[in-house]
């Protein structure tokens, strides 16, 4: 007779057989509990780095902008919004997101357009961490266009601040601060570089409201915190403020192109339209080119204008410029090489400039283009130019913040045969579109150095682009010497 024993071992039980035929012994199968798992951490996305400061060589524009593709609409949109707002007005059927861009296009021009359904109201910026406030310490502005007035009965605005401005608190009260800041006369750019080597400042003093003060912001923490937002609709909706805030923060092609993705990503209209045309790109005054500078270097210098004639008495502080100082061939004349002898006694740097003035009360940026001319027959009495757009470079130059005549000197590398152009535009792509009609046809020079198209009964494509504005200086090539000794 077989006995049967049952022994628990662990979490199994064992069946132990006596002598007998019965079955052979087996292990019961008992299911064993699992382990709580962790999740892992969401993986983190890099910021985007700074781009370049320059681009050369002109990138080529989008050829495809078809509307009906969201990648390539997104691309229209980056590099040049008047294109892709033609491409979304060619649509026939636009869905309910391209329509909602056309209505937001059109808004941005003043204009009604179709209704839409209404946009998700954004999420209030959360205001940074910081130590107090407090006499005698720095901070910065937490809201944009913050107006800046002067003490008294009768308060006068005198500047507008732009978010993030530094400020030195004088004083406090309970609803005002009393505070200091910097507001650039002069700006003077080094041979690279956005941002400029040295600036001339003068202080101000003015009141703004307490609440509008706060501590300083990390951009590079606030734009991480933007790429790795939560992929749900607020998270989302977070991440265009963010974007938004990191764009008045530094402008550059890496905020706006982010703000423009994170809008596009959260389906809001308006915002997407608004981070397409935010370039902020401002119009300058009074381009000119110095040939070289004496005494101390720019801002202080004062112009001195040469002709044929060197002048007798030369001031401390002064850059030359006017057609006396461009290159010469032997023989050309006994003037010229008085004038060469007279810039070699001077010991001038060979160290060309470029000043303009422009409103810098916000926060700005203008496209420094330098563009290489050559002659199209160095030996032609009547000089036409042609631009060698290949060879091109675009200098993005930040401005500070500065009054409404900001100075800005800036170093350049060619004294002749170049067009120098500090370009305005709605967006980087119609700069570059401007270049390239530029690019295709023929010029001439007028004495101040202006170019007009040189244009023949061929020429019936010539256009200028929309919303584009530029000031210009035209240097013509050297003379060809081997022409001059026909």
């Amino acid at each position: 007779m077989a006995v049967a024993v049952a022994v628990a071992v662990g979490a199994s039980v064992v069946v132990l057989g006596g002598c007998g035929d019965g079955p052979a012994p087996q292990r019961a199968k008992v299911a064993l509990p699992l382990p709580e798992l962790t999740p892992a951490p969401p993986r983190e996305r890099p910021v985007p780095p700074e781009g370049p400061e320059s681009i050369a060589a002109f990138p080529d524009t989008p050829a495809d902008r078809d509307a009906t593709n969201e990648g390539r609409l997104l691309q229209a949109l980056l590099f040049d919004p008047v294109a892709a707002e033609k491409a979304l007005d060619s649509l026939e059927n636009p869905d309910a997101w391209r329509a909602a861009l056309m209505a937001s296009f059109a808004a941005r021009r003043g204009e009604k357009s179709f209704e839409v359904d209404p946009e998700p109201a954004l999420p209030p910026a959360e205001p940074g961490d910081g130590p107090a406030l407090q006499a005698g310490a720095q901070a910065w502005l937490a809201v944009d266009q913050a107006p800046l007035w002067s003490g008294g009965k009768q308060r006068k605005v005198l500047a507008t601040l732009p978010l993030h401005t530094p400020v030195e608190v004088v004083s406090l009260t309970a609803d005002e601060a009393r505070v200091a800041v910097a507001i650039a006369q002069s700006a003077v750019w080094a041979e690279s570089g956005s941002h400029p080597a040295r600036v001339v400042t003068r202080r101000i003093e003015g009141r703004v409201a307490r609440a509008a003060l706060g501590p300083e912001v990390n951009l590079e923490a606030l734009l991480k915190r933007a790429v790795n937002q939560a992929d749900d609709a607020a998270g989302r909706l977070a991440a265009v403020v963010l974007w938004e805030q990191g764009w008045r923060m530094e402008r550059s092609a890496r905020t706006r192109e982010g703000w423009l993705r994170a809008a596009w990503a959260a389906r809001r209209a308006s915002s997407v339209v608004r981070a397409a045309f935010a370039h902020d790109l401002v119009p300058v005054r009074g381009l000119r080119f110095a040939w070289a500078c004496t005494g101390a270097a720019p801002p202080t210098a004062k112009w001195l204008e040469v002709g044929r004639t060197p002048p007798k008495v030369t001031p401390p502080n002064a850059c030359l410029w006017g057609p006396g100082t461009r290159a010469h061939c032997p023989g050309e004349g006994a003037s010229a090489l008085k004038l060469g002898a007279w810039l070699t006694k001077q010991h001038l740097a060979p160290q060309p400039w470029l000043r303009f003035t422009v409103d810098a009360r916000s926060r700005r940026q203008v496209f420094l283009v330098t563009t290489p001319l050559e002659a199209v027959d160095a030996c032609d009495d009547f000089l036409e130019v042609s631009f060698e757009a290949g060879s091109g470079v675009v200098r993005r130059l930040a401005l500070p913040l500065g009054t409404g005549e900001l100075e800005v000197w800036v170093p350049v590398t060619r004294h002749q045969g170049v067009d120098y152009s500090v370009a305005a535009a709605a967006s980087e792509g119609q700069a570059v579109s401007w270049l390239r009609t530029k690019e295709n046809h023929r010029w001439t020079l007028d004495a101040l150095g202006q170019l007009e198209p040189s244009l023949g009964t061929e020429a019936r494509a010539f256009e200028v682009p929309a919303d584009f504005n530029a000031t210009s200086l035209a240097l013509p090539p050297g003379p060809n010497c081997e022409c001059a000794e026909r």
